[in-house]
């Protein structure tokens, strides 16, 4: 099942751990909708300063942003060649 209308998610405070937080690393590989993850306060979230999944989930946030920004502008240069909008 896929859900392409979820672009915000805020999971904070929800003790996910470094298992759990792999999870959503895994998840969020084939999803190109979500735009915003917050994930603060969690204990995957390494008080040493080890940024090594919250780097990757960014990594994945930011795919999504480009991606969703690219979709926008096809869609956008089809309407501009499309006989009924112009």
């Amino acid at each position: 099942m896929s859900n392409s209308n979820l672009v915000e998610l805020d999971i904070s405070k929800n003790l996910i751990n470094t298992a759990g937080a792999l999870m959503i690393i895994d998840a969020l590989q084939g999803n190109y909708s979500l735009m915003k993850l917050d994930v603060n306060e969690n204990p995957f979230i390494d008080p040493e300063g080890s940024l090594v999944i919250p780097n990757k989930i960014a990594d994945f946030l930011e795919r999504n942003n480009y991606y969703q920004h690219n979709k926008l502008m096809k869609d956008m240069a089809a309407l501009a060649t499309d006989p009924a909008f112009i």
